[in-house]
């Protein structure tokens, strides 16, 4: 992907909300920070067709890194039963999607 321009975050979370509500998931809420919201929250919250809660943190191709604070709140939503990941492309995000509706759990993030 480095020969290509690399799509901002914004161009990504676009494409995968897009792809998510065509996929037939109906609650897809893009977050945005404020000092009201928990730290590291990820920028889609998404309830699953089984259910499931489902957080995913949106990270640019080849560049994106995950900070402390994100890994931290990824780890709380995936002990807590919900199911948390980090993806970089709508294709992705609807792989997500499927491993948590299977019930698949995570392991653990780091920064």
């Amino acid at each position: 992907m480095s020969e290509t321009k690399i799509p901002l975050e914004r161009v990504i979370v676009g494409q995968i909300v897009e792809r998510l509500k065509a996929e037939g998931y109906t609650f897809v809420c893009k977050t945005h920070g404020s000092a009201y919201q928990i730290s590291g929250l990820p920028d889609l919250l998404v309830i699953g067709h089984s259910g499931r809660f489902v957080g995913l943190e949106v990270k640019r191709p080849e560049i994106g890194r995950l900070t402390a604070i994100q890994a931290a709140t990824l780890n709380r939503i995936n002990h807590a039963g919900g199911y948390a990941a980090v993806v970089t492309s709508a294709d992705e995000a609807v792989q997500a999607m499927r491993s948590a509706d299977s019930g698949y759990p995570m392991e653990d993030y780091k920064a």
